[in-house]
């Protein structure tokens, strides 16, 4: 956290400057940051098609079932 506060120190984030002009910069320089400190992760989702034989009253039932097993 400390590295990741100084780094953004280095961007002089709180200078008053003509938005405009540095705004490009400053996106690119924030987006390297965060690629440092934050990389994003790839995600496999796998889609599967949803069953005919599960519904919405299958679902309660299920729910009301765990809760009398207990």
């Amino acid at each position: 956290m400390d590295s990741f506060n100084e780094d953004l120190k280095v961007l002089n984030l709180d200078d008053d400057y003509d938005l405009p002009l540095v705004g490009p910069s400053l996106l690119i320089n924030m987006e390297i940051c965060m690629q440092q400190h934050a990389p994003q992760k790839r995600r496999i989702i796998t889609l599967r098609p949803s069953s005919p034989r599960y519904n919405e009253d299958i679902g309660k039932e299920k729910i009301n079932r765990r809760k009398l097993e207990e």
